[in-house]
């Protein structure tokens, strides 16, 4: 289900008439329209979506250039470049002095850097410029759609949007103008359909070309719906049209949402502040029919995932797409779901529900985060400081609500959390937990901080060392400070000068620094980092070089 998108005449929070009536040229290759897939082309989907999760990453290095990490944030294509994009359909698009083109994931130059602006490679072709004007080429960097538009957008379900002398239209992926170029705005397809507009006017076409929405419309939704309706403006007032063109309601209202679930959230008499936001009016639901299923009753009104957080009469409770109340309207405050779970509030104390309005906890915390990773940190005691919970007793929860610690630690962290620990704090001594609650390293150190790279920095004796994940000592504390193992060592401080230091403590790089940059990065990056010396600043590699 796509995103909801609230819209307002007031604000013209109309997507596509902001976008595409300014015809504006994207600055630089990370400005892209994300490309849509249909039910036809599922199969595929999920293998490029799945090349594309796992290929890696864009990261800084040290010395200011991008280069490309892997999931468990090893270096696998040094930085060496001015700007790195994502990998798509296996290939990167990079760039060095205002030149762009693609890499391969092993860092292979497969498309000559010699473009000025490039968009991802999708549905197998990339948008590429050169002087000003746009075309396409495939993979193996042969030019399929001449460079001769003004704009054009990544392709989506096999047609991309193209302008030229301020028109727009279609083509599909040989370079043939399957809708000509006449149009003052468009947006791209999706689900067979695409917003277009001759003067401030908007409607929708097929892929035929033919208006299957009357271009009437000031502004429209920038897709139809899965619902098959788009959310439509006339004038200050907002309505809804089906893919048919079928008005199935008038523009009437102040605000709408766009459907999801069968639903959307609208309002009537809702104006928009100094601040951009919405006050006033009454909220409720419609169906993708018109029908009202809820009277515009409440006061606040917010519908994601199958559920509703509703406000009325002074307090919060929550609503199903069919208006049922799932919950009272009992609670001062309900915070939006994290992992399927919402925070909720009464009389100064806190709770979880589920999205069947049920309770998991008791109401008796006096602080209550958000779900992560199906855990959550709860605090019974302490205070609110300038925005930051101070004090008190915490534990731990997991999805059912059920506390798996004891409301005892001064301090939980997520710091950790990656591998599968948190730090924790009791009478002032630290150690940690795993993510079942287990104290599998007991809180005997004066600090732990997060494992990296599978050690932990500890503190005992006012000394630095390391240990593992079963707690232990593998690195004796003997230094004044350590930071994170980066790229397999850490910097430590020993003498009052920083070195480096592998995971059996082995001496890499002798400590003769006297600080490391921190606003650079505390450890490695692309196997350098900037360290002080004197009055100099300087970068060094991995065997202690100095490099340029």
């Amino acid at each position: 289900m796509r995103k909801r998108t609230n819209y307002h005449p007031l604000v013209k929070l109309c997507i596509i008439t902001l976008i595409f009536l300014g015809l504006p040229s994207p600055p630089s290759s990370a400005q892209e329209i994300e490309p849509v897939y249909i039910d036809s082309v599922f199969f595929e989907f999920n293998i490029m979506d799945y090349v594309n999760r796992f290929s890696p990453k864009p990261i800084e290095g040290n010395n200011g250039k991008w280069g490309y990490e892997d999931y468990d944030h090893n270096i696998v294509i040094q930085p060496r470049y001015d700007w790195a994009g994502e990998f798509s359909e296996w290939f990167a698009p990079v760039q060095i002095d205002n030149k762009f083109g693609f890499i391969d994931t092993k860092g292979q130059e497969v498309i000559a850097l010699q473009y000025d602006q490039v968009k991802k490679f999708n549905e197998g072709l990339a948008a590429v410029s050169l002087n000003g004007k746009w075309g396409f080429i495939e993979l193996s960097g042969d030019q399929v759609v001449p460079l001769k538009y003004d704009f054009v957008s990544n392709f989506s379900e096999g047609m991309a949007l193209v302008d030229l002398n301020y028109k727009r239209g279609f083509i599909d992926q040989t370079g043939k103008e399957l809708i000509s170029l006449k149009y003052d705005g468009a947006g791209t397809f999706s689900g067979g359909f695409a917003p277009v507009a001759i003067g401030t006017k908007w409607g929708y076409i097929n892929k035929e070309g033919q208006e299957v929405i009357p271009l009437n419309y000031d502004g429209i939704q920038s897709y139809i719906s899965d619902e098959g309706v788009a959310i439509m403006q006339v004038g200050n007032k907002l309505g809804v049209v089906n893919k048919l063109g079928k008005e199935i309601i008038p523009a009437q209202y102040d605000y709408a949402t766009v459907f999801a679930d069968g639903v959307a959230v609208v309002n009537k008499g809702a104006v928009v502040n100094s601040e951009g936001n919405y006050i006033g009016g009454k909220y409720g639901l419609i169906d993708q029919n018109g029908k009202e299923i809820t009277p515009l009753q409440y006061d606040y009104l917010d519908f994601q995932e199958g559920v509703g957080i509703a406000y009325m009469n002074g307090k919060f409770g929550l609503i199903d797409e069919s208006g049922k109340e799932l919950s009272g309207f009992i609670y001062d405050q309900i915070r939006a779901f994290k992992d399927e779970r919402a925070v909720v509030q009464l009389n100064d104390k806190y709770g979880y529900i589920d999205k069947n309005g049920e309770e998991l906890t008791p109401i008796k915390y006096d602080h209550a985060e958000d779900y992560v990773n199906r855990l959550a940190i709860v605090t019974i005691g302490g205070r609110e400081i300038v925005g930051a919970w101070i004090g008190g007793k915490k534990g731990l929860l997991n999805h059912e609500g059920k506390e798996i610690t004891p409301i005892k630690y001064e301090e939980i962290t997520r710091g950790s959390e990656r591998e599968g620990l948190f730090e924790v704090s009791l009478d002032e001594e630290q150690g940690y937990i795993d993510i079942t609650g287990k104290e599998v390293i007991p809180p005997k150190y004066e600090g732990a901080y997060s494992f990296s790279e599978g050690l932990g920095a500890i503190k005992l004796n006012d000394k630095f060392g390391f240990i593992d994940k079963t707690g232990k000592i593998v690195i004796p504390p003997i230094y004044e400070r350590a930071n994170d193992y980066s790229e397999g060592l850490a910097a430590v401080k020993f003498n009052y000068k920083f070195g480096f230091i592998d995971k059996k403590g082995t001496w890499i790089i002798p400590p003769i620094y006297d600080y490391i940059v921190y606003e650079v990065n505390d450890g490695f990056r692309g196997g350098v980092i900037k360290v002080g010396l004197g009055d100099e600043e300087f970068f060094i590699d991995k065997n202690g070089r100095k490099v340029e």
